[in-house]
């Protein structure tokens, strides 16, 4: 990593352990629309709050059978969760008035199938 690359990450951990920039960060990732994104979010945050829990440490790594990633029996937004809450952050909707309601069937049938407009 280059100096400049050092200094950046130093900054953006000190930046995370703040939980409004974190909750803050972690709403980009997801309207980035990637898995890949929000898992990086979900590392960097979990780094700058200083969480070393290998249990908990797991729930980011896509290989993992306790990865809010690998779960395909509706338990993903239930592991996410904790996840935030472990965080000291909480999971919430919150609606765009700028995009009206679409019926669930031009949503799509999960969770990563719906992509923002």
């Amino acid at each position: 990593m280059t100096n400049t690359s050092v200094k950046y990450q130093k900054g953006l951990i000190e930046d995370l352990s703040n939980p409004a920039e974190a909750a803050a960060y972690i709403n980009a990732a997801i309207e980035e629309g990637s898995e890949e994104m929000l898992l990086l979010a979900l590392q960097d945050v979990a780094k700058a709050m200083q969480i070393d829990d290998p249990a908990y440490q797991s729930s980011f790594e896509k290989d993992s059978s306790m990865s809010v990633f690998s779960a395909d029996d509706g338990s993903r937004l239930c592991r996410l969760a904790v996840v935030f809450q472990k965080m000291g952050l909480k999971l919430a909707v919150d609606a765009r008035p700028e995009v009206p309601p679409q019926p669930i069937g031009e949503v799509g049938g999960h969770l990563g199938e719906m992509r923002p407009n």
